[in-house]
């Protein structure tokens, strides 16, 4: 009776055990997901600030950019729109948002995440 009974001790430390390695792991996976996307989102910035237009940064980005939102955990969506700059000073601007899975819930469905970033840049033209 006492084996049962350490026998049964042992295979829950085991199942404890094997659910912390499964969430350690979900949560590196949505960390890393998360750093690749602020990392993009990045980039879209100092590619406006360098003079490129906003229909063109997404030429420079990976193919995983979608024009609609991204359905996929390893989907992306860049949406541009015209921000309004500060008053008397000769900047433009667009607001970034940058539409990202951060994981998937336990059915399996994404679990998707936005961020905005308002990016000026001085007036060249």
């Amino acid at each position: 009776m006492e084996a049962v009974i350490a026998a049964a001790i042992v295979a829950l430390g085991i199942a404890g055990a094997a659910l912390m390695a499964n969430s350690i792991i979900v949560n590196q996976e949505a960390n890393t997901q998360l750093v690749y996307a602020q990392n993009l989102h990045e980039q879209t910035a100092r590619l406006y600030q360098l003079g490129i237009t906003p229909a063109a940064i997404t030429n420079y980005l990976p193919d995983r950019f979608q024009s609609v939102a991204p359905t996929a955990l390893n989907q992306f969506q860049l949406t541009t729109v015209a921000a309004v700059p500060p008053v008397g000073i000769a900047v433009e601007g667009i607001e970034n948002t940058l539409t990202f899975s951060v994981g998937a819930n336990s059915s399996g469905t994404a679990i998707f995440q936005s961020q905005t970033n308002t990016v000026f840049r001085e007036s060249i033209r």
